[in-house]
């Protein structure tokens, strides 16, 4: 299955990423995109309008479809958008899947905010990409199978279940390996299941390996754009995570971070670049 890395930035950076991405036959913006709501909201008409350019590039050059993930932007606000915003913000990109709702490391939270919302959930027109969460495995892993019951794979109208897998589980147990293994042990014979990795880990060797476990298809991260800035190379064996201070309000994609975000597409599918 084909893995690929979305870059995470202010529509001023990726709309410099397309740009950028005139003047070479390799992806840099690419054609796999995950969007946070809160700032698609902030600014609908730029993303669209480059939504709609980026799927054009991508039929021109032969990359194939183009996966646009909206989030609930749950890390960068503290507290994940409501769902019928996080709908809409995926309505004004054509989104591929819209993430559901979730609480940071807390199962029953997360629980609680899928059953307060579940008739917009039940409603959604979009396929739905569940994170589950959880302060131990065993809870992530009965937040799966609770996703699962609660929210089926839209009762037979979609042919995909999406899976979102965050970022600290690494950051606390070492490797979201074992999540993505029970996801996929756990599959009871669904068509197809594609799991994103949501942010690099503070273990990037372990992001990358993960990175080649059936049914993964991406992972986004802001932090090869956010290392660039400083001058700081995107390196496996010297990897830092660093914090994104106001690289919201950045304005400039410097050298080093198109650099970053090549070297990230060539580690994550070394036979597409």
């Amino acid at each position: 299955m084909k893995v690929r890395y979305s870059p995470i930035g202010p529509i001023t950076l990726l709309e410099q990423l397309f740009l950028y991405e005139e003047d070479s036959a390799k992806p840099l913006l690419g054609n796999y995109l995950l969007l946070l709501a809160h700032d698609v909201l902030a600014n609908p008409a730029r993303y669209r309008a480059l939504i709609i350019k980026v799927r054009m590039r991508a039929i021109e050059r032969g990359w194939g479809d183009t996966c646009i993930i909206m989030d609930n932007s749950v890390v960068e606000l503290g507290t994940a958008l409501n769902f019928k915003l996080v709908l809409h913000a995926a309505e004004i990109v054509d989104a591929t899947c819209v993430m559901t709702p979730d609480v940071l490391g807390n199962y029953l939270e997360t629980m609680s905010q899928i059953i307060t919302q579940g008739d917009a959930l039940h409603d959604s027109h979009l396929p739905l990409m569940r994170v589950p969460q959880g302060e131990t495995t065993d809870d992530i892993f009965l937040c799966v199978t609770s996703l699962r019951s609660f929210l089926p794979k839209k009762w037979g109208a979609y042919e995909v279940e999406y899976w979102g897998i965050p970022r600290w589980i690494a950051n606390k147990h070492e490797t979201r390996s074992s999540v993505i293994e029970f996801i996929n042990d756990n599959a009871l014979g669904r068509s197809d299941v594609h799991i994103h990795l949501l942010g690099m880990s503070n273990n990037m060797a372990d992001d990358i390996y993960c990175c080649t476990l059936p049914n993964v298809v991406g992972i986004d991260s802001a932090n090869p754009l956010v290392l660039g800035i400083a001058g700081v190379p995107l390196d496996v064996d010297k990897y830092v995570h660093v914090e994104r201070g106001n690289y919201w309000s950045a304005t400039t994609a410097y050298t080093q971070s198109m650099q970053n975000v090549y070297a990230m597409h060539a580690l994550v599918a070394p036979n597409e670049i």
